[in-house]
């Protein structure tokens, strides 16, 4: 044999081994050269998994706070009713109580011009918006060094202070630190014995000054604090309403704030302007059934007194009818607001604050005008505040 036949048996008999160590391999599942399709799969596969593994992540652990973080916005967005919507029902309101005999009354509530709750029934809105309020006032705070002194006049009600939880709650209340009980009628008298109570015998300043005796007291007898609380003997209230106007005084104590607001309408000429709807944050007036001022605006009352004492003696009923109007005009101008010709007081109309007041029938001894002509009477004494408080308002001006 030549030598080039046995080199091709050699390599014939090479490939034949190769060929079948291949099958073998090939039949025990390994594949030296995989397919490309195959692995293209494969990573596409895997691919898929690990996206649909980090979306059930998500579902299942992001999910739940994102819906407390919806629900928490859904419970914290304000009630607030449409400017223009506002007005209509407000006129409605009105419209239907004077046809149905009955005092014209203030839905005394801002409205918001952005609009989140249009059509919304306004006596529901009142009241989620009092339910909120009275959330605010029990949350607040107020230092337990600050300590306001109260000025309290009895003259026709006795009984009422007795009674009332008006005393028991100013007592307690660890900001009063003491209360002036001023007896202007010496028929009505009585001694309530309290460590915060000091007991005023005050018929002459009564008989000499009326209804501005609780200023003239303010600027004589408190020495100790410098915040001064006016009431009314026929009003009630929790601890919290009084916690919340301290809290309110505390942020800017160069104005009078209280429960009771009102401004002056020009546009009414059958009240003279006095205005009885109930005025809602900033006002002109604060009315002295729940009004808490600085000490030192007291004795600038008696300052300006002379402005418009002469129309005092000779058209109020009782003397000094309108002193909280004065009291007023007189804070603003010292304050600087009426330079400004800006309404520097304010009133907070949805704290909680009960009007409880009633004759106790002795005869003479209301401090109210009585007469057998109530609506007479009621005009007249509108008649009377709304001429007191523009010519006040003129004479403090013009001192510039």
């Amino acid at each position: 044999m030549g030598l080039s036949s046995i080199g091709t048996r050699k390599r014939r008999s090479t490939n034949n081994e190769q060929a079948s160590r291949r099958e073998q391999i090939m039949s025990l599942g390994f594949n030296k050269r995989p397919d490309k399709r195959n692995n293209v799969k494969k990573l596409f596969s895997l691919v898929l998994i690990l996206l649909l593994f980090l979306i059930f992540c998500k579902v299942i652990v992001k999910s739940p706070a994102g819906d407390d973080e919806q629900e928490r916005s859904v419970t914290k967005t304000p009630i607030i009713i449409d400017h223009h919507e506002y007005q209509r029902v407000n006129r409605e309101y009105q419209h239907r109580h004077q046809h149905s005999g009955e005092k014209e009354k203030d839905i005394h509530h801002e409205p918001n011009e952005h609009n989140g709750n249009k059509g919304r029934d306004v006596k529901s809105i009142m009241k989620s918006r009092a339910a909120a309020f009275k959330a605010k006032t029990l949350s607040v705070n107020v230092p337990s060094n600050i300590e306001i002194s109260v000025l309290l006049m009895n003259y026709g009600r006795p009984d009422v202070l007795k009674t009332s939880r008006l005393l028991p709650s100013l007592t307690s209340h660890e900001n009063v630190g003491e209360i002036f009980l001023l007896h202007a009628n010496q028929e009505t008298r009585f001694e309530y014995k309290h460590d915060k109570v000091r007991n005023i015998d005050a018929y002459k300043e009564n008989d000499e000054m009326g209804l501005s005796i609780r200023f003239h007291f303010c600027d004589k007898l408190v020495t100790m604090n410098d915040w001064v609380l006016i009431i009314d003997d026929d009003i009630e209230f929790p601890p919290e309403s009084l916690t919340f106007l301290l809290s309110e005084f505390m942020v800017d104590s160069k104005r009078i704030i209280g429960r009771w607001g009102r401004n002056l309408n020009f546009g009414d000429s059958h009240t003279g302007g006095y205005n009885t709807k109930m005025q809602n944050g900033k006002c002109e007036v604060v009315l002295t059934k729940f009004m808490l001022m600085e000490q030192s605006i007291c004795k600038a009352f008696r300052e300006y007194e002379y402005l418009v004492k002469d129309f005092v003696q000779q058209n109020s009923k009782p003397y000094w009818n309108g002193e909280d109007i004065f009291m007023s005009l007189v804070a603003n101008y010292v304050y600087g607001y009426m330079e400004k010709r800006e309404y520097g007081n304010c009133a907070y109309p949805e704290l909680q604050v009960r009007d409880i007041g009633r004759n106790d029938g002795i005869h003479g001894t209301d401090n109210k005008v009585v007469s057998p002509d109530k609506s007479n009477v009621r005009h007249n004494h509108e008649v009377y505040r709304g001429q007191l408080w523009r010519l006040a308002r003129e004479k403090l001006q013009r001192l510039g």
